[in-house]
């Protein structure tokens, strides 16, 4: 089922026991064996086959998975220490939930010390603590090493979008002031 194909069956084995070798595998689908009773297959008296049970379903997965989304949930400028993205995935995925797993984009300043990631399994939360300086920050999930996301059959993560580029200043503003007149003045206005 779905979209499998492969391009050669090789069968292996003698008189009850017998393996069946699916060659050139691709897409990703269902699939279930069974003898045809239609077929040539005979036993040693010349009995022709008749009734097979089913192979269990074997599902094939070689479709690797993409971070599709990535939206920021806190509004830019961001002012705080924290800020929100909600990521997306085409398929459910397992191992996103570690700072390794993230490309964190930033000029300026900006630094962001931890993540939380929580919810899953295709669409998580994702929340960059610890965050300080000034500049811009965008978010990506990592697609190589130390990063670990794989789909359910294992499929490393194939491709990552990034998200907006956020403005961030967790600097508060200073008060500077400049002395006009000579000090001191003999002015009536200061």
């Amino acid at each position: 089922t779905g979209g499998l194909t492969w391009s050669n069956i090789v069968i292996t084995g003698q008189l009850d026991a017998y393996t069946v070798l699916m060659t050139g595998v691709a897409g990703a689908g269902a699939v279930r064996l069974a003898v045809s009773t239609l077929s040539d297959v005979r036993d040693l008296a010349g009995n022709n086959l008749s009734w097979s049970n089913e192979s269990e379903v074997v599902v094939v997965d070689r479709i690797a998975p993409q971070a599709d989304a990535i939206t920021a949930q806190t509004p830019s400028p961001v002012t705080g220490n924290t800020i929100s993205f909600l990521v997306s995935f085409t398929e459910p995925v397992m191992g996103f939930n570690g700072r390794q797993d993230l490309n964190v984009m930033t000029t300026g300043g900006v630094q962001a010390a931890g993540a939380v990631i929580t919810d899953g399994p295709q669409q998580f939360s994702v929340q960059l603590t610890g965050l300080v300086g000034e500049g811009t920050l965008a978010l990506a999930v990592a697609t190589a090493a130390p990063g670990d996301v794989t789909d359910l059959a294992g499929n490393p993560l194939a491709a990552s979008v990034t998200s907006e580029w956020l403005v961030v200043d967790t600097v508060a503003p200073t008060a500077l002031f400049l002395l006009t007149h000579d000090n001191p003045t003999p002015s009536d206005t200061v």
